[in-house]
């Protein structure tokens, strides 16, 4: 949060270590989330129902 308004930030880490930062906007940042989600969620059968527990 900067003052009064939000940004919303995609950052690329690799082994602890920021690459890069972009700025999006913030339906971008909903989207590429829930895509990150859906593909842990995919490959990981208790991520998944933890996922799960949230949107039920």
């Amino acid at each position: 949060r900067n003052g009064s308004s939000y940004k919303a930030l995609i950052a690329q880490e690799v082994r602890g270590i920021n690459l890069k930062t972009e700025e999006v906007e913030l339906d971008e940042w909903i989207t590429r989330l829930s895509n990150c989600l859906a593909d842990l969620a995919a490959k990981n059968a208790k991520a998944r129902q933890a996922l799960q527990g949230l949107i039920t």
